[in-house]
């Protein structure tokens, strides 16, 4: 397969500064599988710390850590057993009070992944509740039985879901009652109506927050606040009224994306702001996981004298599995740029710890192809870690610890072809490492010019140009195959040329570029190792 795609560029401009979250280049660490620095198996904070200097040459600005706070690992540590301490497979909070701070003298930022929907039911918080101590009897969603069968079982309060499409609903014993959990029957919601939890995990983002992170990533936003009727979801066929129906046949419009949630989410922004507008420092930001419409994205924006989020992540391209065209390319940022607010930014990423990696999903030409596009596109790129060397996802076997599935796309980070892949000192690591790391590692890819990691790198030394942070964006479409997006400030420009198709193709880009330009000055930036277009071509 070829795949062709060029950067033309004319001239230069100067620098702008503007806010310094709407043109970040965000990498995420899935932190049990960056770096482990002491031969146990886990990568850790001081694996994470001595790998800055890495991530900075390749030109990250910002990183953001998965969860890192103690925990019993029902799912990778998205059960919190404490929201105030570190996980000691992770580390110390002295080890993360020295990660801040290498960070700063790196003009580098961290984001963390604040769980904010459920606790664990190892939480202190739960273990009282269960008990009716004060004040913790209503920090979770408790329910009264409906009734009790004909075997004096206790009947669920409705028919409320979990995620995984089972029910929501797990009877305690000892309290007699039954508490929600939209995840695992370990992971149970947090009642956020009573106020006492709310100031609660304002206090949390505070503490945080003072340590100097530059925001939260809010995990699993759309489920945090249920419909307070408690009344059963409605079948999807309003034929099904009034009949049972399974968990993927119901419209779940009183579990999910509930204006409550939308209020909530706006507090805890003006939470937020209220910390940095005090502390007279940098603006903290609120990230949203979440999937939703059009008209939910604007709840989740809000207004401009009652804001929300600051974004809201884009799944598009990584929950991508069919091979994209311009036309499905076009369609995705027309609708992504239509439904983000002038406050906020665009943002574009191919790969998460919950979705397959692009490599994997289609031929590495492709994952150039796709690299090119969102690194050129204007606002936010999130790289996923390993995907500046192609990592793919992994061999996982259902015996190995934790949810195999998501293993597949969490092995550890490949450093080089030594043991463990340069993780972990240790031959048995959390997860296994995918057996092609004597190959696609990060050692072999930097002594190689035309490796994926030097194709990255350059394409994010590209990004901080003021052209691509702050000029103007324009896209054409020249064939069925082939995409132009053009950016272009002041006297500087550059034209993009992807190839989506499988076949060489030619093209004129006369018609893109300014009658008054002098032509001779065209030439090519940047190209893939398959192009025969290389650097510096005129």
């Amino acid at each position: 397969m070829k795949l062709l795609w060029s950067i033309l560029c004319l001239t230069h401009v100067l620098a702008l500064d503007r806010d310094w979250w709407k043109h970040s280049t965000m990498y995420e660490i899935f932190t049990p599988s960056y770096k482990d620095s002491n031969g146990d198996g886990w990568g850790d904070l001081k694996g994470i710390a001595s790998k800055l200097d890495y991530l900075k040459n390749l030109g990250i600005d910002t990183i953001y850590l998965t969860p890192y706070h103690p925990s019993p690992m029902k799912d990778t540590g998205y059960d919190v057993a404490d929201y105030y301490a570190i996980h000691p497979s992770f580390g110390t909070m002295a080890d993360f009070d020295e990660l801040m701070n290498q960070l700063k003298k790196r003009g580098m930022k961290l984001i963390m992944d604040l769980v904010i929907n459920h606790s664990s039911d190892q939480h202190q918080w739960f273990k009282k509740s269960i008990d009716r101590v004060d004040p913790y009897t209503d920090y979770y969603v408790w329910r009264d039985p409906k009734g009790y069968d004909n075997k004096n079982h206790p009947i669920e309060p409705n028919n409320w879901c979990s995620w995984g499409g089972s029910s929501a609903w797990k009877w305690n014993e000892n309290r007699k009652q039954f508490y929600y959990h939209v995840f695992l029957p370990e992971q149970p919601d947090l009642n956020y109506r009573n106020p006492q939890v709310v100031r609660e995990m304002k206090k949390i983002i505070k503490f945080w927050l003072n340590k100097g992170v530059a925001g939260m990533r809010l995990d699993a936003a759309s489920h945090i606040m249920e419909d307070s009727s408690f009344e059963d979801e409605e079948p999807i066929n309003a034929e099904n009224k009034g009949k049972k129906v399974g968990c993927f046949e119901l419209k779940r419009t009183k579990t999910v994306q509930t204006r409550d949630t939308f209020n909530f989410l706006r507090q805890i922004r003006s939470h937020v702001d209220e910390i940095s507008a005090k502390a007279n420092t940098l603006e903290r930001i609120v990230i949203l996981e979440t999937f939703a419409n059009e008209e939910e994205l604007k709840e989740y924006y809000g207004h401009f004298s009652d804001p929300g989020c600051h974004y809201v992540f884009n799944w598009f391209f990584a929950c991508q599995f069919d091979y994209l065209s311009p036309n499905s390319i076009n369609y995705s940022i027309n609708y992504w740029m239509h439904v983000t607010p002038n406050s906020s930014a665009f943002n574009w990423q191919l790969g998460t710890h919950d979705a397959f990696r692009i490599s994997f999903k289609f031929v590495q030409e492709y994952v150039d192809v796709m690299f090119t596009l969102i690194s050129t596109l204007p606002g936010i790129v999130i790289l996923y870690y390993g995907e500046e060397i192609g990592m793919t996802s992994g061999v996982v076997r259902p015996n190995h610890w934790g949810h195999y599935f998501n293993g597949f796309h969490r092995t550890p980070m490949q450093w080089d072809g030594s043991l463990s892949g340069g993780f972990s000192s240790n031959s048995k690591t959390w997860l296994p490492v995918n057996p092609n790391y004597w190959r696609v590692n990060v050692k072999e890819q930097q002594l190689k010019p035309n490796s994926v990691y030097n194709f990255v790198k350059s394409l994010l030394a590209l990004r901080k140009l003021d052209t691509f942070m702050y000029g103007d964006f324009q896209k054409f479409i020249l064939s069925d195959w082939v995409l132009v997006i053009k950016r272009s400030y002041k006297d500087k420009m550059y034209l993009v040329v992807l190839n989506l198709g499988t076949e060489r193709k030619k093209v004129n880009l006369d018609p893109y570029i300014p009658v008054a330009t002098e032509v001779t000055a065209l030439k090519v930036q940047l190209s893939t190792s398959n192009s025969k277009l290389k650097k510096g071509y005129n």
